[in-house]
């Protein structure tokens, strides 16, 4: 008896948590043939346009009304992909011990967790049993496709098998090529070559200020590279996004990484070493350190680390930062808003050159999906020409979105064209041809996303304070003219060995990789406990006071 209460305590969970986690604006009306339901990150504006376009085209194609479900659980992407993957979770236990009649342990939650369409050698047999049964069969979330958020988590929801191939591939051949939708762009993909996932959009990463604040400050220098966000004077200035929460802003630290692994590369190249793979391998290696180096002082700069992917924008748009993280689309909408309604152009975004690369905003149809023949007309949708047209058109213009200019780049190669120009809120932005001129290389770095992610958690976000109070103390020891305290303060601060390329892709790679959480937490809180003692002797040191 208690057993059954149980197994309906978790069937309830899984049915009913969704209803929790709807948002309004949901536009649900009675007496639709079907209901799409679709779990998302993007904002309301996003959400109202494709609702209204495609319930629209979807009439004209086929004479049948439909409602869209929109499932947005918490702040960003992060939580997106816990609240799916519990959902799975709890659904396959009920597969396992109702249909296949077997005990649910540790073990095979473990098995469950940790199971990848690429398994490990050596693994106990349970670990191979729990992947086949689960791909095996039917289990559902009962949600039909995941729309948008970074690239990292749809590729982590096709490792564990939970998006699969829609069939969009099947239907339109023609559209996956080189002329309409690439399939690698500047050495990033923009779908998957299993055909499990494809980019509705693209973004670029850059940087926005506020040029009154900048001046109030004496920032006269112009803001156009990644290392310009590690001056002094922006201390206290520079609003962050947490790039635990969001593999978005993960993929930017990796690019300010990649950069320096690049400028490396050039620097050694031109002083004449050869360009062979043991040149290439040290200036990864040292590449990596001085873009370490460089999150940490941006690190050190910011006045916070949020969860909230759009807080950046909204403070330094209005004056509480002067600087700040984000994506194209986020600071081009506030920059256009900010223009339409004030007349003001003190916000401002750029891409930094040679230091942004094209990152695909996915859209994929999650196995079991209860709708799947409608999940693939939303695909078809998203990526016609028609659904395309919504990312940049202005409001009002012929195929433009109703009431929002969501003002994103569309993945459509066709839409950058001249013919459409007059028709796009931003005829200025064409990622095709501004990030052309970065190179992503995913051997280099693409291995250590997760670990990347670990890394500037315990070293710079959590011991964030006492990475301040260093900062401040070297600034105020050069100010005071005691440069040698400065400089030994700063070496002691930037001593990075431990989470240097080499431990990155070795043993913290091998904890992380172990599958074991608690080995995962304590050496987090090793990591911190290290960095918060590190930068507290720097702090005494800047401040000229003796060390033990």
């Amino acid at each position: 008896m208690y057993k059954k209460l149980i197994v309906l305590l978790l069937l309830a969970i899984v049915v009913g948590i969704p209803f929790v986690f709807k948002k309004k604006g949901n536009e649900l009306f009675e007496g639709a043939d079907q209901t799409l339901v679709i779990l998302t990150a993007h904002n309301e504006a996003v959400r109202h346009e494709f609702s209204i376009g495609f319930k629209d085209w979807y009439y004209k194609k086929t004479g049948k009304t439909v409602n869209i479900d929109w499932r947005s659980p918490g702040a960003g992407t992060q939580e997106l992909v816990q609240y799916i993957d519990s959902v799975y979770a709890n659904a396959f236990r009920l597969y396992w011990e109702n249909e296949l009649g077997r005990q649910w342990n540790t073990q095979v939650q473990e098995a469950f967790m940790n199971r990848t369409d690429v398994p490990k050698p050596n693994l106990p047999p349970i670990f191979v049993e729990v992947s086949e049964a689960f791909n095996n069969s039917n289990v559902s979330s009962g949600i039909d496709i995941f729309f948008g958020g970074g690239k990292v988590d749809v590729v982590g929801q096709a490792r564990k098998g939970q998006i699969v191939d829609s069939g969009i591939f099947e239907r339109h051949p023609e559209w996956f090529t080189d002329a309409h939708i690439p399939h690698y762009f500047s050495g990033n993909d923009l779908w998957d070559e299993k055909h499990r996932w494809i980019g509705a959009a693209i973004s670029g990463f850059g940087i926005i200020y506020n040029q009154d604040v900048l001046k109030n400050i004496d920032v006269t220098e112009d803001i156009k590279q990644w290392v310009d966000l590690t001056s002094e004077k922006l201390i206290g200035e520079i609003a962050v996004t947490d790039p635990v929460g969001s593999g978005t802003f993960t993929m930017t630290f990796e690019i300010i990484i990649q950069q320096q692994m690049r400028n490396e590369l050039r620097s050694m190249l031109d002083q004449g070493e050869a360009d062979d793979e043991q040149t290439r391998a040290i200036a990864i290696v040292q590449g990596w350190m001085r873009g370490m180096e460089i999150i940490q002082l941006i690190s050190a700069n910011a006045r916070y680390f949020t969860d909230a992917a759009t807080k950046p924008v909204l403070d330094v748009s209005a004056g509480d930062c002067g600087v700040g993280l984000s994506i194209d689309f986020y600071g081009l909408f506030q920059e256009e808003n900010l223009r339409i309604r004030s007349g003001s152009d003190r916000f401002v975004f750029v891409m930094p050159k040679a230091g942004s690369v094209i990152s695909p905003d996915p859209i994929a149809m999650f196995k079991g999906a209860p709708h799947p023949e409608l999940a693939l007309d939303f695909i078809e949708y998203v990526l016609s020409i028609e659904g395309q047209q919504l990312w940049d058109f202005k409001v009002g213009a012929p195929g433009g979105p109703k009431l929002y200019a969501i003002s994103r780049a569309p993945i459509r190669k066709e839409l950058f064209e001249p013919e459409y120009l007059s028709y796009r809120q931003n005829p200025n932005l064409n990622l095709y041809r501004d990030a052309a001129d970065f190179t992503y290389e995913p051997k280099w770095t693409g291995h250590l996303f997760k670990e990347l992610r670990f890394v500037i958690k315990a070293a710079f976000v959590d011991p964030h304070e006492d990475l301040v109070g260093a900062w401040r103390a070297i600034i105020d020891a050069r100010k005071d003219g005691r440069f040698r305290d400065a400089e030994k303060a700063m070496k002691t601060m930037q001593k990075l060995d431990s989470i240097s390329y080499e431990a990155v892709s070795g043993p913290i790679k091998e904890v992380l990789s172990s599958g074991n959480p608690l080995d995962a937490v304590q050496l987090q809180a090793k990591i911190t406990r290290q960095f918060r003692h590190q930068y507290k002797k720097a702090r005494k040191i800047g401040q000229g006071e003796p060390v033990g």
